[in-house]
């Protein structure tokens, strides 16, 4: 099978910022496609469920998301247009499932927007914003709200929102008439902690939420009575707190990626500084046990993400410039082939299948 791999980067709007690669699972051939200039630092990428167009943020103090029409096989881009954020720095967004809305977060200013996707995947104006109050202990990182990635929870209406600034995680409903939010929930986390982004279990009422300033991995029992629906009240139990770091290592790092294999059997994350990916196996209970580390073979691996069901994984090393495609074998371990794609500051990758 062949699978378009999309990866966004830390760049200049006259540079080449969003590149295509294809991967042949068959053969495990990663080769370059295109790419597309015009947007300044287009951190994070989406793709609409529903057709070939992906968003992005244009990570900036004025902030905007940009919608493009792209073409699987020629790898050309064509920007359909874009809207403002009105806050700064927007890092993360995430379509519903049936391509309607698309939901941002602007980290540098502490606010969640909502906004309506029209039938050719353009992006409508803003419906609603949120901004977050409060700060935490780490004067560094935490002197105000700083949402790092809005998630929606699989099977229902509502969205998680990990706050790294005031450390808090917050449940939001989409009232889906008119794209407003809905506060449900609103958690503390452990102080100096910084949740970013999150995994969910593809089966349990589990969510694994990335704790970026303190490396650790925290683990929450998705509640709502007897059963999760679209329109439950949910709420959070943390069960277990995991270190993303081997024992010994003691300098410095910042975790930074979540994922999960789609058989809910390993749980990966990577670490910013030991600049490596920790595997976990998971019980059945949705617990995590710590397993091996493993080298990204590059400088600050932001981003990955699992190939759908192949056993393969593709790697962002932000620092070191490079795409490493890893294996993934028994018992989750991952090994490095010898697929390298040179990407200047690549900071998200987003995979396809064809």
């Amino acid at each position: 099978m062949h699978y378009s791999i999309l990866v966004g980067t830390y760049t200049g709007a006259g540079d080449v910022g969003i590149h295509m690669l294809e991967l042949d699972s068959s053969s495990g051939r990663l080769q370059y496609v295109n790419g597309y200039k015009g947007i300044q630092n287009p951190s994070f990428l989406a793709v609409n469920p529903q057709m070939e167009v992906v968003y992005a943020v244009s990570e900036t103090e004025e902030g905007a998301v940009v919608a493009l029409k792209f073409n699987r096989n020629s790898g050309v881009f064509e920007e359909i247009n874009r809207q403002p954020t009105y806050g700064s720095y927007p890092c993360h967004l995430q379509t519903d499932e049936y391509g309607k809305w698309i939901c941002s977060v602007n980290y540098g200013s502490g606010s969640i927007n909502v906004y309506p996707l029209n039938k050719d995947g353009s992006i409508g104006t803003m419906t609603d914003q949120i901004h977050h109050k409060g700060r935490s202990i780490r004067n560094d990182r935490q002197e105000s709200s700083h949402p790092h990635s809005v998630n929606r929870i699989p099977n229902t209406n509502q969205w998680l929102v990990p706050d790294l600034g005031n450390d808090k995680l917050y449940l939001y409903g989409l009232k889906d008439t008119a794209g407003k939010w809905d506060l449900v929930s609103m958690q503390d986390t452990f102080q100096g902690h910084g949740p970013r982004h999150v995994a969910f279990h593809p089966r349990l009422s589990i969510a694994y939420v990335l704790e970026e300033l303190s490396s650790t991995v925290g683990v929450y029992r998705i509640r709502a009575g007897d059963n999760i629906s679209a329109n439950s009240k949910l709420t959070l139990e943390r069960i277990q707190t995991v270190s993303a770091l081997p024992k010994t290592y003691d300098s410095e790092n910042i975790s930074a990626d979540i994922h999960i294999t789609p058989d809910g059997k390993f749980l990966y994350a990577s670490n910013r500084g030991h600049d490596s990916l920790v595997i976990y196996s998971i019980h059945e209970d949705g617990g995590l046990h710590c397993g091996d580390h493993f080298s990204t073979g590059g400088k600050t691996p932001r981003n990955f993400s699992i190939v759908g069901n192949e056993p393969y994984l593709v790697v962002a090393n932000q620092d070191s410039d490079s795409i490493l495609l890893f294996d993934i074998e028994k018992e989750g371990r991952i090994q490095k082939t010898t697929q390298t794609i040179s990407i200047h500051r690549p900071s998200c990758v987003c995979i396809l299948n064809n």
